[in-house]
């Protein structure tokens, strides 16, 4: 296999272990994001939920799915 194909494996979060005569020799992990990334992770996701849904906000920062359901059995 391809090393490109393994990083884009990785970078969705896989972790991948490389052997050699079928004794693990490495192992190919995502690196550790810090507080930051995760949360520009978590507002691109939003964004693309939201344009996927018409403009319509999903979940503002700070929300949570649980205040979500309950607000659509408001409804």
């Amino acid at each position: 296999m391809h090393l490109s194909r393994l990083i884009e494996r990785v970078e969705r979060g896989e972790t991948i272990t490389i052997a050699r005569n079928n004794r693990p020799v490495a192992v190919v992990s995502p690196a550790k994001r810090t507080p930051a990334d995760i949360l520009t992770a978590v507002d691109a996701l939003r964004e693309r939920i939201k344009k996927r849904n018409g403009g319509k906000n999903v979940l503002k920062r700070g929300d949570t799915w649980r205040s979500f359901i309950d607000e659509g059995r408001k409804r």
